[in-house]
Protein backbone atom coordinates (compact mmCIF):
# COMPACT_ATOMS: atom_id res chain seq x y z
CA UNK A 1 0.00 0.00 0.00
CA UNK A 2 1.65 3.53 -1.24
CA UNK A 3 1.40 5.89 1.50
CA UNK A 4 2.23 10.12 1.68
CA UNK A 5 2.72 11.89 4.31
CA UNK A 6 2.02 15.41 3.94
CA UNK A 7 3.69 17.98 6.05
CA UNK A 8 1.91 21.71 5.76
CA UNK A 9 3.99 23.59 8.62
CA UNK A 10 6.27 26.60 7.60
CA UNK A 11 8.92 25.07 10.58
CA UNK A 12 11.91 23.07 10.30
CA UNK A 13 11.08 21.56 13.35
CA UNK A 14 7.70 19.41 13.11
CA UNK A 15 8.71 17.29 15.75
CA UNK A 16 5.11 15.55 15.98
CA UNK A 17 4.71 15.18 12.25
CA UNK A 18 8.02 13.64 12.01
CA UNK A 19 7.91 11.29 14.56
CA UNK A 20 4.54 9.86 13.44
CA UNK A 21 6.25 9.31 9.62
CA UNK A 22 9.28 7.88 11.33
CA UNK A 23 6.98 5.47 12.89
CA UNK A 24 4.27 4.98 9.60
CA UNK A 25 7.63 4.43 7.79
CA UNK A 26 8.67 2.02 9.96
CA UNK A 27 5.24 -0.11 9.54
CA UNK A 28 4.72 0.07 5.75
CA UNK A 29 8.05 0.22 3.46
CA UNK A 30 6.18 2.21 0.72
CA UNK A 31 5.55 5.34 2.77
CA UNK A 32 7.12 8.91 1.53
CA UNK A 33 7.00 12.13 3.53
CA UNK A 34 6.55 15.27 1.76
CA UNK A 35 7.03 18.91 3.50
CA UNK A 36 4.78 21.66 1.32
CA UNK A 37 5.52 25.43 2.70
CA UNK A 38 2.50 27.31 3.53
CA UNK A 39 4.86 30.23 5.25
CA UNK A 40 1.58 29.98 7.09
CA UNK A 41 3.96 30.30 10.42
CA UNK A 42 7.29 31.58 11.48
CA UNK A 43 9.91 31.94 8.56
CA UNK A 44 12.83 29.22 8.73
CA UNK A 45 16.26 30.00 9.04
CA UNK A 46 16.68 28.94 5.59
CA UNK A 47 13.63 31.64 3.82
CA UNK A 48 15.61 34.27 6.38
CA UNK A 49 18.80 34.29 4.56
CA UNK A 50 17.79 33.54 0.96
CA UNK A 51 14.48 35.39 0.63
CA UNK A 52 14.71 37.79 3.72
CA UNK A 53 11.80 38.37 6.07
CA UNK A 54 8.37 38.63 5.00
CA UNK A 55 8.88 37.74 1.40
CA UNK A 56 6.10 35.30 0.39
CA UNK A 57 5.31 33.62 -2.70
CA UNK A 58 1.97 32.94 -3.61
CA UNK A 59 1.46 29.21 -4.78
CA UNK A 60 0.36 29.66 -8.33
CA UNK A 61 -2.05 26.76 -10.62
CA UNK A 62 1.86 25.56 -11.57
CA UNK A 63 2.34 24.91 -7.94
CA UNK A 64 -0.57 23.09 -7.02
CA UNK A 65 -0.70 20.78 -10.10
CA UNK A 66 3.14 19.44 -9.23
CA UNK A 67 1.92 18.91 -5.68
CA UNK A 68 -1.39 17.08 -7.01
CA UNK A 69 0.76 15.68 -9.40
CA UNK A 70 3.18 14.17 -7.20
CA UNK A 71 0.61 12.89 -4.69
CA UNK A 72 -1.72 11.07 -6.99
CA UNK A 73 -0.46 7.81 -7.59
CA UNK A 74 -0.84 7.04 -3.40
CA UNK A 75 -3.40 5.11 -2.11
CA UNK A 76 -3.64 6.96 1.21
CA UNK A 77 -2.56 10.64 1.41
CA UNK A 78 -2.60 11.99 5.26
CA UNK A 79 -1.53 15.44 5.19
CA UNK A 80 -0.80 17.24 8.68
CA UNK A 81 -1.48 21.02 9.36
Amino acid sequence: MKIKLVGLEDGFTCYGFRKIAAWIERLNPDTTVHYVSTDAGRTSVLKSITRGFGDVDDFTPHHINEIATGLADADIVIVQR
